[in-house]
């Protein structure tokens, strides 16, 4: 399978004339007109064989002789119009590849944007091998900050803003979500939950799911308990970062616009939440990550992640 490396161009007579060409032919009108010029063009002969029976008649023929003096001309137009129709379902084959190549060239571009970003994310990971004690801990801390950059790059959306909230258990065993650090989009971040406080919110759904279930979330979606009206975005992706069930926090990504969010955009931010969790872990150590994966119900060996 090649790969496209240009994008056809998009603008001009031939590119409007391929829309008009894609419109008509998905409303089936050309295939109408086709069809159309065929029954004409085979009705023909019955009318060549009407006119001659008529010829013969003693009697006046019931078809008025203008149908048949008129037919050459029916014929031609409806010849001439199959043969457009045949013509623009092929510049439509024509156009539909075109698209077809620009949406690949743009997925590519999108794709390319996102490993840009995961790999500026990598590269501050790998930093945090060449630390010790306190200076090593201060790294590991800042990468927070460093998911949330890089996640805010992901997307080829306009305005976009992602933040990671760290997680932690209150002594009453509750959970909560705070501490946020934001990258991207200027805009306070000024929301955080309790479960205490709310132990129905569908963030604590989507902390307890794996983190591969995460969802696109779009306006006007009710499920995800937000009030749109409110936000400047009409989309997100929240991801939690966790390993076999012991989380760590959760890595939110939202953005304006209509459907902003691609399928190639979700998965990038699960790999970027999984990055951090993964260091996480390790600074964890394996006893206490044991410890933490066996409460929260997940056997060490298997399980989800």
């Amino acid at each position: 399978m090649s790969v496209p490396t240009s994008t056809p161009k998009t603008t001009g007579f031939s590119w409007k004339l391929g829309i008009v060409a894609l419109w008509l032919r998905n409303r089936f009108f050309l295939r109408i007109l086709i069809f159309a010029g065929a029954v004409v063009a085979s009705a023909t002969g019955l009318v060549n064989m009407g006119s001659a029976i008529c010829a013969k008649l003693p009697a006046e023929c019931w078809i008025e002789p203008q149908t048949f003096t008129a037919w050459p001309w029916i014929l031609l137009g409806a010849g001439i119009t199959a043969g457009v129709a045949v013509i623009l379902d092929f510049v439509a084959d024509r156009h539909e590849t075109k698209v077809s190549t620009v949406e690949a060239v743009a997925e590519i571009a999108v794709m390319g944007k996102a490993m840009s970003a995961l790999i500026v994310l990598l590269g501050e990971i790998g930093n945090v091998g060449f630390e010790r004690g306190s200076v090593r801990a201060d790294r590991v801390k800042g990468l927070s900050s460093a998911l949330a950059a890089s996640s805010a790059l992901i997307s080829a959306a306009g305005d976009v803003r992602a933040t990671f909230y760290s997680l932690s258990k209150e002594t009453r065993g509750s959970r909560k979500l705070d501490d946020p650090v934001s990258r991207g989009r200027l805009e306070s971040v000024t929301t955080v939950w309790d479960e205490a406080d709310d132990p129905n919110a569908y963030v604590w759904k989507i902390m307890d799911r794996p983190d591969l279930e995460a969802e696109i979330a779009n306006k006007p979606d009710s499920k995800f308990g937000i009030d749109w009206e409110t936000k400047r975005y009409t989309s997100f992706i929240s991801v939690p970062v966790k390993v076999k069930g012991v989380a760590f926090g959760m890595l939110s990504v939202n953005a304006p616009g209509v459907d902003p969010f691609s399928e190639s955009d979700r998965l990038a931010v699960i790999a970027a939440a999984r990055m951090l969790a993964a260091v996480l872990s390790l600074e964890t150590g394996p006893t206490t990550m044991a410890t933490k994966s066996a409460a929260a119900g997940i056997i060490a060996t298997g399980g989800s992640i």
